[in-house]
């Protein structure tokens, strides 16, 4: 399980560091990567310059990924984190945040591109939802697999 949940932690890792890259954590970037702006941007943002609409076969592809992989993900970090010493309340919550994380998550991008921008708010809470929850449950299962029995 170590070694499982060690590798989720890295895979978190990396799209925290993938979504900084293409949107630096701000709204305006986020709207641009998935709506375009054939205007461009210039001199510190020159590396987000003329960014095209997203096609609709490159979030179809996206989406077809994370949807069977995501709640994959999820079920198995959740059965392992039901086995953890916190209480029920905490379990139910931290499990459905990530289920609807990953729903708002897949979600987002179909509703930022082809509904409006006023969806843009959608991406970020979905990372926070899906992410959080399913960081906080990796940490406390390691935490509960490696913390010495009470005899």
């Amino acid at each position: 399980a170590t070694g499982f949940l060690v590798s989720v932690l890295m895979g978190y890792a990396v799209a925290f560091l993938m979504i900084h890259h293409h949107t630096r954590f701000g709204m305006e970037e986020t709207i641009r990567y998935y709506r375009g702006d054939a205007a461009g941007a210039t001199g510190k943002d020159a590396d987000l310059a003329i960014h095209l609409p997203k096609p609709y076969s490159e979030i179809l592809a996206v989406t077809h990924v994370h949807i069977f992989s995501q709640p994959l993900l999820v079920l198995a970090v959740g059965a392992l984190f039901f086995f953890c010493g916190v209480g029920e309340g905490a379990k139910t919550l931290a499990y459905l945040a990530s289920v609807l994380g990953l729903i708002m998550s897949n979600a987002a991008p179909w509703l930022l591109r082809y509904v409006g921008e006023d969806f843009a708010f959608v991406y970020p809470l979905s990372n926070f939802l899906l992410m959080g929850g399913l960081i906080a449950m990796s940490i406390r299962i390691l935490v509960d697999l490696w913390r010495p029995l009470k005899t």
